[in-house]
């Protein structure tokens, strides 16, 4: 009966210690099999595909300063622009009831005023003759007051309104004395279809000016900017060079508008040739520096398949573990029916 006692005891100790391992084991492969998964994240790849931008891009700074007059706004330019631009005004008598104030004096001094300093201006008037009143010159503040003198001699007191051959006097300007680096430009003014006292003459002219000339204008790299006054016959004149040529054109009905068209043709060119635009308010000046950078690459990104990840410490740990108490298992049936078996013996012998 001892040795029964014994062995049953010992049977039953042997079996409670080899349970209580492996409840421990469990337990503890449970608690790290539980942990959050945001400890140990994967982490997905992309794929980064890179591609060269072919367009520009155009970065925009805004400034505001107070002004006390809405009279002439100061615009800057990048420095990178540089303009040549002719200035081709109607000296004609008709010009004495389309514009009796003398507006377009007040309206190119504020165009002038403008322009930055690697700007140039010309200035040329026409009536039955044309002359360059002003070669291409800087407009720089030193010059502005030269420049801005010569409108003395607009004075409406021609005969005819030969507009062609001041055109072309243009042109030929740009051409000999202009900036291989700047943007040029032709702002043309009239009231009125050409007129030189001979109709055949006129016609003539006025069909080589609107076909084979505004073609030539547009190859030279030319823009021609029309500002035609009240609904006049030369208003289809105007726009038909002006858009033949690659320009704009522009229309003032009356003489009290050539201030506002004048900033818009302003505007015009400061756009065209990478510059500072001026919006207007009551009280203010809100100047958009705009400049043009390179483009920078268009990224393209692609998901890709989250790769294996290799398993840390903790993950190495846990697997430890489980085997362990996989092993602890199976020796814990093992070692009971084996002490099972010899309690048996024991039995059967006794």
């Amino acid at each position: 009966m001892q040795i029964l006692s014994f062995g049953y005891n010992q049977t039953m100790t042997i079996t409670q210690i080899f349970r209580f391992l492996l409840l421990l084991t469990l337990v503890l492969a449970q608690n790290l099999s539980a942990q959050p998964q945001a400890d140990n994240p994967i982490e997905q790849s992309t794929s980064i595909t890179v591609t060269p931008a072919s367009q520009p891009v155009t970065d925009v700074t805004l400034s505001e300063s107070p002004v006390n007059d809405m009279a002439v706004l100061e615009l800057e330019s990048a420095s990178t622009s540089v303009r040549d631009i002719m200035l081709v005004l109607d000296n004609s008598p008709s010009m004495k009831t389309t514009d009796p104030l003398s507006k377009l004096s007040g309206a190119v001094t504020e165009f002038v005023a403008r322009l930055d300093d690697d700007s140039r201006i010309g200035l040329i008037l026409f009536d039955q003759d044309v002359r360059i009143i002003v070669p291409l010159t800087p407009t720089t503040i030193a010059n502005r007051e030269s420049i801005t003198g010569a409108l003395a001699q607009l004075n409406y007191a021609g005969q005819h309104s030969d507009s062609a051959s001041a055109i072309e006097k243009a042109v030929t300007e740009l051409k000999t004395n202009g900036r291989s680096n700047a943007s040029q430009y032709i702002v043309f003014l009239t009231d009125g279809a050409i007129d030189t006292g001979d109709t055949n003459r006129d016609n003539e002219r006025s069909n080589w000016l609107q076909q084979s000339f505004a073609v030539d204008i547009a190859e030279s790299g030319i823009k021609l900017l029309g500002v035609g006054l009240a609904e006049a016959a030369g208003s289809e004149l105007v726009s038909t060079v002006s858009l033949r040529s690659g320009g704009e054109s522009f229309t003032a009905m009356q003489a009290e508008e050539l201030s506002a068209v004048f900033a818009r043709v302003n505007d015009y060119i400061l756009l065209n040739s990478g510059p500072v635009l001026a919006a207007v308010t009551e009280n203010s000046v809100t100047q958009a520096a705009i400049t043009e950078s390179p483009a920078p690459p268009v990224v393209q990104t692609t998901p890709a398949v989250a790769p294996v990840q290799v398993a840390g410490s903790e993950d190495r740990t846990r697997s430890m573990i489980i085997m362990i108490a996989i092993v602890i298992l199976i020796l814990t049936l093992g070692a009971l029916d084996g002490l099972f078996d010899v309690t048996g013996a024991d039995d059967k012998d006794r």
